[in-house]
Order: structure tokens, then C-alpha cells, then sequence
């Protein structure tokens, strides 16, 4: 049985920033003029799925962001009042990408120089 002797059980302080909406909690790790790293974790883990990997990302010379995300740990709305839903992910305004096929390709629509295959 191999023991693991690099366990981490925390990221120590936490930061707090207001973005949007929110009041975000933040681990912030490693040197601030670092390449950055930004760990988002999902339901149902939280930000200690990386307490492990950040110190060897931060050792590396990488910043190493991971905020708790929106219903997780120290985040939270700014106001009561705000819409909430159950939703885990937030919407984006972004055009959604093209469904895959069960080949692995993205279907599109037919090129106009060739026929469609029926």
C-alpha cells in the first residue's frame, strides 16, 4: 500500500471580490506576475479538488486561481433580491457550437458546392 506523503488539506486565507452580481470566494496561489491557471471545479466538488495540484502548479511558477463557483463555499449574490434558479451552469450570450455526430465531427449544414447525401 502506497501512502501519499504531499496531502494538502487547505489553501489557507481566501480572497473576496464583488463581480457582477456575486461576491466571489478565491484561492489565489503562487506568484502574481505568474502565467495564470484558473481551476473551476463542479457540482458536486468544491475548490479543495485541486487542493493538491495547486502547490505543485504554484512551485512551477504558475498563479493559480480557483474560485468557488456561484452556491458554492464563500460565494454569494450581492443581493437578496437577485433571480436565482437551480441551474448548475450560468448562460451564455454565445452562439452554442455545432452538435457532435456519432462519428466524433461536428454536424453542419451542407456545403452550396456539393449535393447533400441522402
Amino acid at each position: 500500500m502506497v501512502e501519499a506523503t504531499n496531502h494538502h488539506t487547505s489553501f489557507g486565507p481566501l480572497r473576496q471580490v464583488e463581480a457582477g452580481l456575486l461576491n466571489v470566494g478565491y484561492a489565489d496561489i503562487g506568484p502574481a506576475d505568474g502565467r495564470a491557471a484558473v481551476l473551476l471545479h463542479g457540482w458536486p466538488y468544491d475548490i479543495h479538488s485541486y487542493v493538491d495540484i495547486v502547490p505543485l502548479l504554484a512551485s512551477a511558477g504558475y498563479r493559480v486561481v480557483v474560485p468557488y463557483l456561484r452556491g458554492f463555499g464563500t460565494t454569494r449574490f450581492l443581493s437578496d433580491e437577485t433571480f436565482r434558479n437551480g441551474e448548475q451552469a450560468a448562460r451564455s450570450r454565445m452562439p452554442r457550437p455545432m452538435p457532435r455526430t456519432s462519428s466524433g465531427s461536428s454536424s453542419s449544414p451542407p456545403s452550396p458546392r456539393r449535393k447533400a447525401s441522402v
